[in-house]
C-alpha cells in the first residue's frame, strides 16, 4: 500500500512539474513591420517583417558576455552564437536566428535591441558588404510609456562589444540603415 501511494504522488509531483514548465513558457513577442531601406536598388529597397521573440537576455548572461568580450572579441561571439532567443524572418532573405535580446528603460518608454545574425541582403551583396567583417545585424525598437512600438531601425551589418552595464555597443560598417514602419505587435 505505501509504495502504490509513493508511485501516486511521484506521478502527481511530476505532472505538476511539466504543467509548471509549460506554463512557465510565455508565448513569445511577435513584431511586424515594413523595411524601408535608407538606400534602395530597384526592387530591393523593401520589404516585410517578422521579429519572434521567445526570451530575453537575462543578467548572467549579460555579465558572461560581457566578460568574454573582454577576453576577445572570438569569445564574446562564440558565446553569442551559442544563444537562442528566438527568430526573424524578412521577406525574401532567408531567415535568422536572433542570439540575444536586450531590454532597457529609457526616460520616455523602454528599448528592446535585438542581436541577431547577419545574412547579406540583395542591397548588401550590390554594396560589396562582407558579412565576416561585420558579422551580426542588430534590432533597435523604441516603445511609448504604454508600451506600444513607436520605431524600429535596422542595422544590417555591424561588429559588437558589450559595456560595462551589460548592454550591447554597436560599431557599423555604414552601408545601409533601414527604417521600420507599419511597426505593430501581435496579441
Amino acid at each position: 500500500m505505501r509504495k502504490s501511494i509513493e508511485n501516486i504522488v511521484s506521478v502527481i509531483l511530476t505532472a505538476v512539474a511539466l504543467c509548471s514548465c509549460v506554463l512557465s513558457q510565455a508565448a513569445p513577442e511577435v513584431y511586424t513591420g515594413m523595411l524601408i531601406a535608407s538606400e534602395a536598388v530597384a526592387g530591393k529597397g523593401a520589404g516585410r517583417i517578422n521579429i519572434r521573440i521567445m526570451a530575453y537576455t537575462t543578467d548572467s548572461e549579460k555579465t558572461s558576455l560581457k566578460n568574454a568580450f573582454q577576453k576577445s572579441q572570438d569569445d564574446g561571439m562564440a558565446l553569442l552564437r551559442g544563444m537562442d532567443k528566438g527568430f526573424i524572418n524578412i521577406e525574401g532573405q532567408p531567415g535568422r536566428k536572433i542570439y540575444a535580446v536586450f531590454s532597457r528603460n529609457l526616460q520616455k518608454g523602454h528599448e528592446v535591441i535585438i542581436v541577431s545574425e547577419h545574412v547579406a541582403s540583395g542591397l548588401e551583396k550590390w554594396n560589396n558588404v562582407d558579412v565576416k567583417q561585420h558579422p551580426l545585424a542588430v534590432v533597435d525598437l523604441r516603445f511609448n510609456d504604454s508600451g506600444d512600438p513607436v520605431k524600429g531601425e535596422v542595422f544590417p551589418a555591424v561588429k559588437l562589444n558589450i559595456t560595462a552595464d551589460g548592454y550591447p555597443d554597436v560599431q557599423t560598417d555604414d552601408s545601409n540603415k533601414v527604417i521600420m514602419t507599419e511597426l505593430a505587435r501581435k496579441r
